[in-house]
């Protein structure tokens, strides 16, 4: 059985087993208890013990500046379940919704359930616990990583401060566990959330052209994301909603929500920067954990995403290069929408040269002989005995609607300059390479590769 999702990851400043994490626990007036399952702790949460996270898995852009987080000895893993029945629940029609809220109305004005009158989701609630639970824990804790918002890390210390302001009065906490970030791309930026999958709901993100400033849109999404914790309310594709940046039209995402003023003109880059968004919550739902950094490069309306997991690959790949078809291309060769990719175990920013190189050659290739999957494409001089790289199909990005076309990812697979001159001196050659890469199943060490680049 897979291990339940992490909700949050307490960095421990020492060694412990369960059960001596239990003792310190209690001494903190927490009541946990070692069961079955991994140790109970109140609220229905669920904790386990697992090896320090890697500290290239974690969003530091909340530290301060050349600061690095500290990852302690030991993380202690924890966890309020799947969420999966709020979600469901949060997707019912209005009218359930509304009749849960009802019941609910009645049982405490019978004094049954919660003792206030506040409005709010019952994963909103339970989200509170979590917040008291991480407040009294935090001394046991070097840093604090909310796994559910990219893995963004505080120093526990300061995360506890933070958290005492919520429990000494706001009902709502998902400032506290949810954040706002800007994606800088030069032709739209856009500011997004992350973290409001511990709310069962779905991260938003709204454009940010020229005429509105991020103030305007952090509020506008604020009082969006107020409105959904309270309510239990994952908004329809298309429903309007009042904001003070006036009413904005809800648009799907895939497992997120873009939000568009419905006064504003739909520009082009308005509608490059959904597509962008949409690739990307695409692309992660793919991957499943990760920590996402996205990289505004600039280069013909395309960025790059950075994608890593932990304790395993890393995935670069880019974003918006499928906005048109490539020259020449066809829908039965598939290689009409098309984003390149590159993995590797040592990601970094190196890669970027690799996928704009790529980008540059499928657009700037003649249409005539159109790039198809499986083909070549060659650097203009080795480097470092890389030669180039095979585009190599490793899966699609569906379309989140009816009619519109699905995009292939072609993963850049390195070739050395004996294979190139092997390929160039036998017609057969390259079939027959990558017929061995499929039999032998050793792409992993042929992504190895990429290590030489990094010696330059």
């Amino acid at each position: 059985m897979a291990p339940l999702p992490g909700w949050v990851l307490l960095c421990l400043r020492e060694p412990a087993t369960a059960e001596a994490f239990t003792a310190q626990a209690r001494a903190l007036g927490v009541a946990a208890d070692i069961t079955r399952d991994g140790i109970l702790l109140p609220g229905g949460y669920l904790a386990r013990i697992e090896p320090p996270m890697p500290a290239r898995a974690l969003d530091t852009s909340l530290l301060e500046k050349g600061s690095a987080p500290d990852v302690g000895v030991a993380t202690l893993v924890i966890s309020g379940g799947t969420n999966d029945v709020e979600r469901s629940q949060h997707q019912q029609p209005a009218l359930v919704r509304q009749i849960a809220r009802d019941v609910a109305d009645q049982a405490r004005a019978l004094g049954i359930g919660a003792d206030d009158a506040v409005i709010e989701s019952s994963a909103g609630r339970k989200v509170r616990r979590l917040t008291s639970l991480v407040h009294t824990l935090c001394p046991l804790a070097a840093s604090v990583v909310l796994p559910k918002a990219n893995n963004i890390v505080f120093p526990a210390e300061e995360f506890r401060e933070i958290a005492a302001t919520y429990l000494e009065g706001g009902a709502y906490h998902f400032p506290l566990w949810a954040y706002l970030k800007v994606r800088g791309d030069r032709d739209c930026a856009v500011v997004t959330s992350t973290g409001m999958w511990l709310f069962a709901l779905p991260d938003v993100a709204m454009p940010l052209p020229e005429h509105v400033t991020t103030d305007e849109a952090v509020r506008a999404l604020g009082a969006l994301q107020r409105e959904m914790v309270a309510e239990g309310l994952w908004f329809d594709d298309g429903e309007i909603f009042a904001t003070p940046l006036g009413d904005v039209r809800i648009q799907r995402a895939w497992d997120a929500l873009f939000v568009l003023p419905a006064s504003w003109e739909e520009t082009a880059a308005i509608r490059a920067a959904r597509a962008r968004y949409t690739n990307q919550r695409a692309l992660g739902r793919i991957v499943g954990d990760h920590v996402l950094h996205h990289m505004p490069v600039g280069v013909d309306g395309v960025s790059i995403e950075h994608l890593l997991r932990p304790n395993a690959s890393g995935i670069a790949i880019t974003n918006g290069l499928s906005a048109r078809p490539l020259p020449g291309s066809t829908p039965e060769d598939e290689n009409q929408y098309v984003e390149l990719s590159l993995v590797s175990e040592s990601l970094g920013p190196w890669a970027n040269e690799w996928l704009v190189w790529g980008h540059q050659f499928l657009r700037g290739h003649d249409g005539s002989r159109p790039v198809r999957r499986y083909d070549r494409i060659v650097l203009a001089g080795p480097n470092n005995g890389i030669a180039g790289a095979i585009v190599w199909p490793s899966g699609h990005l569906q379309p989140v609607r009816a009619g519109e076309p699905k995009t292939s990812i072609w993963e850049l697979v390195p070739f050395t300059t004996d294979e190139l001159s092997r390929f160039r001196a036998d017609p057969n050659a390259q079939g027959a390479w990558i017929d061995e890469r499929l039999e032998r199943d050793d792409i992993p060490n042929i992504q190895r590769r990429w290590a030489l680049a990094l010696s330059r």
